[in-house]
């Protein structure tokens, strides 16, 4: 979930080509960007007495200031049908010109009793700074997440197990501070700064319909964070809850 926010292939799907053979393979080009910001201008006039505002959205490629759009791929390849109840997946995409990439690998394991899924997710990506002679560089900044499922179906209950981690690792100069390095990930109190690891053990009710299933867990959450009394730092927090929720499947 937290990995989602950082998700660099945000804008509209293009074009996408898909093979159906051992399994399917896609391909898909998207336009790209690499950073945009809204632009809000206000303006009165005083003879009607009216307020007019204009919104404008301004991008950023990696080599170019100002507004460009730019080709992205995507590659996936997902096995289903090929292994028996074994399915896998690949996926692996680059952006911001070929600067850029992120890949995923994982594979799920599904029959009528049990079910159980692992994915593993790195984004490298390279902004744009500049060495000591001033020449363009690139800035790396790595993101991973993990996540492991697993659910086994008994008639009235299925116990499941998930665990999730969320770790990053950005660009930082030389001459840093550490205020500077807390900085890179968040500079608002309390939110994620480097890794972030939850841990849940619960359970489904499924006597209740085939469409909808009740379930209860405990959740283990832990990692660190922007300190909420001294944002320059970070610190070690954690945190327990109990959760009871119910999921619909349409």
């Amino acid at each position: 979930g937290a990995y989602l926010g950082l998700n660099p292939l945000t804008d509209k799907m293009a074009i996408d080509l898909t093979y159906k053979a051992f399994g399917s393979f896609s391909l898909q080009l998207v336009d790209d960007y690499n950073s945009c910001k809204d632009n809000t201008a206000t303006v009165a006039d005083l003879s009607t007495g009216k307020v007019t505002t204009t919104t404008t959205t301004a991008c950023t490629s990696w080599n170019t200031a100002g507004v460009q759009k730019q080709p992205a791929v995507a590659f996936e390849w997902y096995g289903a049908g090929l292994f028996g109840d074994v399915q896998p997946l690949v996926q692996y995409a680059v952006y911001d010109l070929g600067k850029s990439a992120t890949g995923s690998v994982g594979v799920r394991y599904k029959n009528d009793s049990f079910e159980a899924y692992a994915d593993l997710t790195q984004d490298t990506r390279n902004n744009k700074g500049a060495d000591a002679a001033g020449k363009a560089a690139k800035e790396k900044t790595t993101i991973q997440g993990a996540v492991v499922y697993v659910e086994y179906k008994l008639d009235a209950v299925s116990p499941f197990f998930h665990y999730s981690n969320l770790n990053t690792d950005p660009f930082v100069k030389s001459d840093a501070s550490e205020a500077d390095k807390v900085k890179l990930e968040s500079n608002s109190a309390g939110k994620l700064d480097k890794v972030e690891s939850t841990l849940a053990i619960g359970t489904h009710f499924n006597s209740w319909s085939a469409a909808y299933r009740p379930f209860v867990d405990v959740t283990l959450s832990s990692g660190r964070y922007v300190d909420p009394s001294d944002k320059t730092k970070d610190r070690v927090l954690s945190k327990q809850d109990l959760v009871a929720g119910i999921i619909g499947k349409f």
